[in-house]
């Protein structure tokens, strides 16, 4: 009877520590994650500063042009 008692704690002590190791495991994968999205947030706040260098070189493109027009109509 003990004995039996003794095999079972046995085996929910370790089922116990098999659910810790699945929980450490499933931490990390989320901490990753979250760390990936990290990266993607800071990709695309890159790409949007890009963006907006480009809109502004292309309007100061379009304000060239136009003076260049008025220089040339004159």
């Amino acid at each position: 009877m003990i004995k039996n008692l003794e095999d079972l704690i046995k085996k929910r002590v370790k089922v116990i520590k098999n659910l810790e190791d699945l929980i450490k495991k499933r931490v990390k994968v989320i901490k990753n994650l979250e760390n990936l999205i990290k990266k993607r947030v800071k990709v695309i706040k890159n790409l949007e500063v890009l963006i907006k260098k480009r809109e502004k070189v292309i309007k100061n493109l379009g304000d060239l042009i136009k003076k260049r027009v008025k220089v040339i109509k004159t």
